[in-house]
């Protein structure tokens, strides 16, 4: 019975509770409101970035070399051209002389060429061909000579050493007087005695007939032929002599004349085809010695083609591109500086070789440079933010080394290309310094705070960030409904500035007011 009484008494509370909460009257709030303004409105996107120089270089040998010099060490201030570092040049100096030496010969050619033959040069070689014509002229009367002699040889072989000895001697019907025991031999030499007398009688014709525009040299071939079948004749006589005897008509006196007689036209007809061989290969030197020295004087005279000369020009234009070509070789000894900067890195060391893979295939390189008073910002934009960002926009920039100073810069590039920190889309942009003179104090690999003016908006409707709604619902702010209350109207933000002014693009009014909702209701 007791816990019943307490049950009811406690719902009885409750409900009075109730009651009072429900029909109590509310104190109502006190609202403050702000109104819509027009004015002007500067977006801005603010990062943090690092000063870094616009222009570094790494430079490296690009062939082997011992070093000789080291102009300049770390710390040290260099102009452009400046040598930093020089490796031994003496062989490649060796190679520049031979070159130039080359091009001398080669430029020296074409002045002759294009110069043509000197007067006095072919006054000489007019005197070398008079020389070798006297030389041929002698040479042919030499060879006149013997061919003549190998007619007289061959005529007294042929006839007066060797008629004796044969019946009708210069007919073609001569008969040989000796005995001899093999009748063959004698059939044949009556055959070969006829044939040499025919060939004596045609070979003096054709000799009477030689003048001075005969070939000599064919001339020469047919005695020669005449002077073989000459001495062929001879040796088979010899041979029949050897095995003749005396008969009632031959003694063995005469056989041994004919011997005799045999024998010494065989060594007369000997001497004659020495003495022909000698005048004929006298005559064919003479005749090519004549012919080279005319021809020389025929080029002489002439003067150079111009296929001459452009050849020429050629192997001058290569002798050039070989002296550049070594000249190249020879500035690469020298290491110098392509910009005005301050050595940052200096790893060359006298009597150190230097090599491709030690002085730069990398990045290292050997020597290292940067421009000190050229300098530029660099900072990564996140991806939410880097549409705003163009190149040309204005930037103000401070430093947290130098507190009160105040920089001005212009956006020079954005990188196409992404970079990832820490798993967030960037996106690189460098900010060049707007007057590059006035940045004492201002050195590589300070921190640097950019404010970047992304868009300058006039006339605009503007209200604080802290007067505006914004959820899943979308973007309100809120005012007087008329009746004591207060409703929630849509509207479109534009830029937002760093100051926490927000543009207004519609929804409300110049002068309109809305409640001032970062205020606390008293």
């Amino acid at each position: 019975m007791k816990k019943r009484i307490i049950i009811i008494g406690s719902i009885i509370a409750v409900l009075a509770i109730g009651a009072v909460i429900v029909f109590y009257p509310k104190k109502s709030a006190v609202l403050a409101f702000i109104k819509v303004t027009r004015g002007s409105i500067s977006e801005t996107v603010n990062v943090t970035g690092t000063t870094t120089p616009a222009t570094s270089v790494e430079l490296s040998f690009e062939t082997t070399g011992r070093v000789t010099h080291v102009y300049a060490n770390v710390a040290d201030t260099v102009k452009a051209g400046d040598p930093l570092v020089e490796v031994d040049k003496s062989t490649v100096l060796a190679q520049l002389a031979e070159a130039k030496a080359g091009l001398d010969s080669a430029q020296a050619h074409l002045a002759e060429l294009v110069k043509g033959t000197r007067p006095e040069q072919i006054a000489i070689t007019k005197a070398s061909v008079a020389n070798a014509q006297v030389t041929a002229d002698n040479a042919r009367t030499s060879l006149m000579d013997s061919i003549n002699s190998a007619y007289t040889a061959s005529d007294d072989a042929g006839r007066n050493k060797t008629d004796s000895m044969f019946l009708n001697p210069r007919t073609q019907n001569p008969q040989f007087i000796a005995t001899t025991t093999n009748s063959q031999s004698v059939s044949d030499l009556n055959s070969e005695k006829a044939q040499v007398e025919k060939h004596l009688t045609a070979w003096k014709a054709n000799i009477d007939a030689l003048n001075d525009q005969s070939d000599l040299l064919a001339a020469s071939d047919a005695a020669k032929t005449s002077l073989n079948e000459i001495a062929n004749y001879l040796d088979d006589l010899s041979l029949a002599l050897n095995s003749a005897s005396a008969n009632g008509i031959v003694t063995q006196a005469m056989i041994d004349e004919w011997k005799a007689n045999d024998s010494t036209a065989r060594a007369n007809i000997n001497t004659a085809i020495g003495g022909l061989q000698a005048s004929t290969s006298a005559m064919r030197s003479a005749t090519a010695e004549l012919s080279v020295e005319q021809n020389n004087l025929d080029l002489e005279e002439a003067g150079s083609t111009p296929e001459d000369i452009d050849a020429q020009k050629a192997a001058v234009a290569q002798a050039a591109a070989n002296v550049q070509s070594v000249q190249v070789q020879l500035d690469k000894t020298v290491l110098r500086s392509p910009i005005d900067g301050i050595v940052t890195r200096q790893d060359a060391k006298l009597g150190q070789i230097v090599t491709v893979s030690t002085s730069g295939v990398s990045n290292s390189g050997l020597v290292s440079i940067i421009s000190p008073y050229d300098l530029e910002v660099e900072a990564d934009i996140p991806e939410t933010e880097i549409g705003k960002v163009a190149a040309g926009q204005d930037v103000a920039l401070t430093f947290d080394a130098l507190p009160g100073e105040n920089f001005d810069g212009k956006v020079k590039k954005i990188d196409p290309a992404e970079t990832i920190i820490d798993g967030v889309v960037n996106y690189k942009v460098t900010v060049d310094f707007a007057d590059q003179k006035k940045m004492d104090g201002i050195k590589s690999g300070l921190t640097a705070n950019l404010n970047i003016k992304t868009a300058v908006k006039s006339d605009v409707l503007l209200l604080p960030q802290y007067a505006i709604l914004e959820n899943d619902q979308g973007t309100f702010v809120r005012v007087s409904d008329g009746k004591g209350g207060t409703k929630d109207v849509t509207v479109k933000l534009g830029a937002r500035d760093q100051n926490g002014m927000v543009e207004i693009v519609s929804g409300v009014t110049e002068g309109e007011e809305v409640v001032n909702i970062g205020l606390i209701p008293s």
